[in-house]
């Protein structure tokens, strides 16, 4: 299957003449996730978000390095960090040594294109515990409130780091059974925009495979280091220590990484209003997103 660039990405989202004049930056966030089976502890969704110029380098130098992973092996298909960590699929019989030197030559990619990172981890059985009734028909399940961080994240990296006006799509891993859900969560952010106007515009979201963009590899392996991470902090909390690979990227200090423990899901339980009468309120809590803090509870 042939890749979808960047560049064709959003050619779809915004075919010719639907560009807002002035627009000063076009901005691409993709997005995937690890931990979704039903029996782990935690869900996360994360993934990667960058100009175009970045996105462009990103591509080109990805392409690149599928055709010569390392040294001693040839092309793979795409990058797949579950595989190439276990030595599964296009990874079965590498060496420990060549399947390391593989992630590291992958994961600089992503450190030298200058691309920003969001991670949402969430801890499932708290969540499930916690989020019940009236609160659970509207917030959803911990992958849904992965999903709504990644987009709340994101419009604010997009506001700390890229000039005000812009525009960002997104593009998520293709679950068929999420995606609807997945667009409503767009759709609350696209009405908010229209009642605040606040940059960056939403322009559209997509759901594509790894196979088809290969900016959603790089997204595979930041949820699949942040899962692992995760996973150990729920354990052994702050005494956590990163894996050497994910550890780099997070020293670059261009990953924001957030974790939603039992701690943090009881508070935010607190502080959400469950009343259906104020659901505009909460809509505009929800685009605040954890641990920002959040409106008031009504007297």
């Amino acid at each position: 299957m042939t890749p979808v660039s960047v560049c064709e990405f959003a050619n779809v989202l915004f075919p010719r003449g639907r560009k807002t004049p002035g627009v000063l930056i076009m901005l691409s966030g993709y997005f995937d996730d690890s931990g979704t089976h039903g029996d782990s502890a935690v869900v996360v969704m994360g993934g990667v978000i960058g100009d175009e110029d970045q996105w462009k380098t990103f591509e080109r130098d990805w392409a690149a390095r599928l055709l010569a992973p390392v040294e001693t092996r040839g092309c793979i298909s795409r990058f797949h960090m579950h595989d190439c960590e276990l030595g599964h699929e296009e990874f079965e019989g590498w060496s420990k040594g060549e399947r390391d030197r593989t992630i590291f030559n992958f994961r600089q990619i992503i450190i030298d294109s200058k691309l920003r990172a969001y991670v949402c981890a969430v801890a499932r059985k708290p969540w499930d515990a916690y989020v019940r009734g009236n609160l659970r028909n509207i917030t959803g399940d911990a992958e849904r409130y992965g999903v709504v961080s990644c987009f709340v994240q994101s419009f604010k990296l997009a506001q700390e780091n890229w000039p005000k006006e812009n525009q960002i799509a997104l593009a998520f891993d293709n679950r068929p059974h999420r995606e609807e859900a997945n667009r409503r969560v767009f759709e609350l952010y696209n009405r908010h925009f229209q009642r605040h106007r606040k940059s960056p515009e939403p322009m559209g979201i997509s759901f594509l495979s790894s196979e088809q963009a290969l900016p959603l590899q790089a997204a595979d392996m930041v949820a699949w280091e942040s899962y692992r991470h995760a996973q150990e902090f729920l354990k052994h909390g702050r005494k956590a220590k990163p894996r050497p690979h994910f550890n780099r990227l997070v020293e670059t200090g261009r990953v924001r990484a957030q974790i939603a423990d039992a701690e943090v899901i009881r508070r935010l339980v607190k502080t959400i209003p469950v009343s259906q009468k104020r659901l505009q309120e909460l809509g505009d809590f929800m685009a605040y997103g954890f641990p920002a803090d959040p409106p008031k509870p009504s007297q």
